[in-house]
């Protein structure tokens, strides 16, 4: 987004499924894919991009970029494809929050996930597994541009994310996305209302064109 990073006290305004929405109608890809909700949380935040990579090619620990994280980011961490070891456990989540973090996305595995559900924070992840990635992983670089499937995600770009998955949306479009989206909420609670009401839902749909 153009502005500043949310802030991680803010409470979440939208769904990713209403951001999805509104990207497919303006005709942009941006949900990641292959993602598990570890953390049991709803987060809108700024991308913070890390890549890991062999402990032969840095000698930086894989953790070290926490001392860089701004207020209300979303860590979106690349392993480079390399799997079966934790990159994120529940010490991180606890580091990160405290310097205001909201989440993080792994292209990879975490651990201690009952951690992150009691702190309430959001933990996204391919999957999960108890062995730690300390002395199989280094940090390579942070704030660079991540290839997830085909989908490009740049630093400062807006993470939406909830039980559904993860939306990423460029920052040069993301005012245009969250209005966008915010509509689509209001329409879709206006939907749920009638037909809980008792109104079938084709009507309800009819009278909201």
């Amino acid at each position: 987004m153009g502005g500043p990073p949310i802030d991680a006290g803010d409470p979440p305004r939208l769904t990713s499924t209403a951001v999805a929405d509104a990207m497919q109608k303006l005709g942009l890809e941006g949900v990641l894919g292959g993602l598990t909700s570890y953390g049991g949380s709803v987060l809108i935040g700024t991308a913070f991009t890390v890549r890991l990579c062999p402990p032969d090619q840095s000698e930086r620990p894989f953790n070290a970029y926490l001392d860089e994280l701004p207020d209300g980011a979303v860590v979106v961490l690349d392993t480079g494809g390399r799997r079966g070891f934790s990159v994120f456990g529940g010490l991180m989540c606890a580091e990160a929050r405290r310097r205001g973090a909201v989440g993080a996305v792994v292209r990879g595995d975490v651990r201690d996930v009952a951690q992150a559900r009691e702190m309430g924070f959001g933990l996204f992840a391919l999957g999960a597994t108890p062995l730690s990635g300390r002395p199989l992983a280094r940090l390579e670089a942070t704030n660079l541009t991540i290839d997830w499937d085909g989908i490009r995600v740049h630093p400062g770009d807006t993470v939406v994310a909830d039980e559904d998955g993860v939306v990423v949306v460029p920052a040069s479009q993301a005012d245009a996305v969250l209005a966008m989206a915010a509509e689509i909420e209001a329409a879709d609670a206006e939907l749920l209302r009638q037909v809980e009401s008792g109104v079938p839902l084709a009507v309800a749909r009819a009278s909201t064109r």
